[in-house]
């Protein structure tokens, strides 16, 4: 198997790339909230999106809700669950009908 039949697209790789994705980003959001009080985490392995406080000093006062988006991360996650689609789809043994 070559490399462009690995990554070559189509609706299999990108249903299942969106899947991956979702669960991972919503497992992961589940976490950060049962273990971060103050911060709400979208994506894996990246974070994307963090909505949370933070001190403005230390031992100061809390800054308010500052929402945060890397889109550089938001890519990089979306790389990442199309790869793990393409390697499940590629190495998954096959079905056979009858």
């Amino acid at each position: 198997m070559d490399w462009k039949s690995f990554v070559k697209p189509d609706w299999k790789k990108v249903v299942l790339t969106v899947v991956i994705f979702a669960v991972a980003t919503y497992l992961y959001s589940g976490w950060t909230v049962t273990h971060l009080a103050d911060a709400v985490v979208y994506g894996f392995p990246l974070d994307f999106y963090f909505l949370g406080t933070y001190p403005c000093l230390i031992d100061g006062p809390q800054c308010p809700d500052t929402p945060s988006i890397s889109y550089i991360s938001l890519a990089v996650d979306i790389i990442f669950a199309y790869v793990i689609a393409c390697a499940l789809l590629t190495y998954m043994p096959k079905r056979r009908k009858g």
